[in-house]
């Protein structure tokens, strides 16, 4: 409502699908023209607009004093929609008369055998109702796709005229279809869902789970957002569906080169007590870096920022997740150590599973679930959302 917009002006043909009625709608992720998944089949060509209406019926309740209604009810709806198939096959004819398409005889051909479908027609009182689905398209402002869909929670098809057979130019076999039914769903998908990863500049998840399947190790070396295959360096890490990929191995190769208003966010288990970094990168002349180690060996959590800044919090970690938002380390999601002095210099690109020293240093040893990487400093309640999504991957979910 309000201004006019004229990506408003829809213009599009429609599709057909049906299911069982209770059947889900597909989901708004789906894009237009997918398969909806489920049960919902789709009903071939159509060969003319797609009518849809309503109409109701309503009680009005009058009195003596006043010349008009003063209460209303809606006590009957139908909302019917009406277009014409064009492929002319008996398990759309079985629908549109009210059937099922399962109520067509079909024979196989053989020898001495002719195939052939075969619907009876008449004789027949009761009627079959399914869900129905018809999607259309919807461009927005800057030309991209989305899906228009309307629902009809449950309805019966029954044909809506006479069937032509015909020979001239302008005329061909079609099925004229109508569905009516009660309750409807108008549905227009405006935008694309963001991606579990955000905003992320690089994203990579090396464990299987729901929110990100993992078919092989190919998949697991994925950055998500580019969709680039990422490489190692110095070595080849195990991987495993729900272990992730296992060091120590090699390091993993990225293009990014973090400052001080980066966000780096690592999830991983099993880590082993020693100098194994999840990431790390340096300096050409090693004086600055950014690293974090889970277990130190001696107790505690190491940050590297630079040679002078490094910020030892205990107890080390073995599992769970790790980040470095700006100048602020986070462990879980919460904010711990004093915030260190930042970079004074470029760095190498981040590596992970070690450290970027020029070659593949300081192996991580452990499983490494992923990385999120932000070219931005992400908030406290920032950090703890990604912490908490990770973590919540990590388990499986």
């Amino acid at each position: 409502m309000g201004d006019p917009v004229a990506a408003n002006v829809v213009k599009s043909g429609a599709a057909v699908w049906f299911a069982p009625v209770g059947e889900a709608l597909p989901d708004e992720n789906v894009a237009y023209g997918a398969a909806w998944g489920g049960n919902w089949a789709r009903v071939g060509y159509t060969q003319a607009p797609l009518l849809w209406g309503y109409e109701d019926e309503r009680h009005r309740v009058m009195i003596e004093e006043e010349i008009g209604a003063v209460r209303e009810w809606r006590i009957r709806e139908t909302v019917r929609l009406e277009t014409v198939l064009a492929e002319f096959a008996a398990g759309y004819l079985a629908l549109a008369r009210g059937g099922d398409p399962g109520d067509v005889s079909v024979m196989a051909s053989g020898a001495g055998q002719a195939g052939y479908e075969a619907l009876m027609f008449g004789g027949d009182v009761t009627t079959q109702a399914f869900a129905y689905g018809f999607e259309g398209l919807y461009e927005d402002a800057d030309g991209a796709a989305f899906p228009l869909r309307l629902f009809v929670t449950q309805g019966v098809a029954k044909l809506n005229g006479a069937m032509v057979l015909s020979g001239r130019d302008d005329a061909y076999t079609g099925i004229p279809f109508q569905v009516e039914g009660g309750e409807s769903t108008l549905e227009r998908v405006t935008a694309d869902a963001v991606p579990w990863y955000g905003d992320a500049i690089l994203a990579m998840w090396a464990r299987d789970c729901a929110t990100q399947p993992v078919a092989d190790k190919a998949a697991a070396l994925m950055d998500l957002v580019s969709g680039s295959p990422l490489v190692e360096s110095g070595g080849s890490n195990a991987w495993g569906a729900t272990t992730g990929l296992t060091g120590p191995g090699g390091c993993i190769v990225t293009s990014v080169v973090p400052d001080n208003s980066y966000t780096i966010i690592a999830a991983f288990a099993n880590a082993t007590p020693g100098l194994y970094l999840l990431f790390g990168t340096t300096s050409v002349d090693y004086i600055n870096g950014i690293w974090i180690v889970p277990d130190n060996g001696s107790g505690s959590v190491v940050y590297k920022f630079d040679p002078l800044s490094a910020v030892f919090v205990p107890p080390p970690l073995t599992s769970g997740v790790l980040a470095i938002a700006g100048l602020q380390p986070y462990r879980n999601g919460v904010a711990e150590g004093v915030p260190a002095a930042g970079l004074t210099d470029v760095v190498r690109p981040l590596w992970l599973m070690g450290g970027n020293f020029g070659v593949c240093g300081n192996h991580f040893v452990g499983d490494f679930y992923g990385v999120l990487v932000f070219d931005r400093v992400l908030s406290a309640a920032e950090n703890l959302a990604y912490a908490t999504l990770l973590n919540s991957m990590a388990a499986g979910g």
